[in-house]
């Protein structure tokens, strides 16, 4: 009887389970494995707009507003020349052994418009 019930439960847990077993990764779960992934909004001009008045927001108190860097935050003239997905990996995770905050906290869409900003912009040297 306890067989039966294990046996059950196994199947009613594999139920459940196997509509999110072919749902596609999100652009985030890919930019974290691949680097190579584009940007979303490329070209929008809506998005960098908004990604400007998020860098503005959340990035300028430390890299200041032409991305040139404060105190220890680097300029960003080097950071854009990465692959967009390498970008998005970089806000999303952040580098605490460098000093950068994760910003995971902001929904997927705000990090791909600061990409959008951020290599739109390029911060030139």
């Amino acid at each position: 009887m306890r067989a039966g019930r294990l046996f059950a439960g196994v199947i009613a847990v594999t139920s459940c389970l196997m509509p999110l077993a072919g749902r596609p990764p999100s652009a985030s779960a890919l930019a974290r494995k691949s680097p190579g992934i584009e940007d979303p909004y490329q070209g929008s001009a809506d998005a960098t707009a908004a990604g400007a008045r998020i860098f503005r927001r959340e990035c300028s108190h430390c890299h200041g507003n032409e991305g040139k860097g404060i105190g220890k935050a680097p300029d960003l003239s080097a950071v854009v020349r990465q692959p967009p997905g390498e970008l998005f990996r970089l806000i999303t995770d952040g580098s605490l052994r460098k000093g950068m905050p994760s910003f995971a906290h902001l929904p997927e869409q705000r990090r791909w418009q600061l990409v959008t900003f951020l290599l739109r912009n390029r911060f030139p040297d």
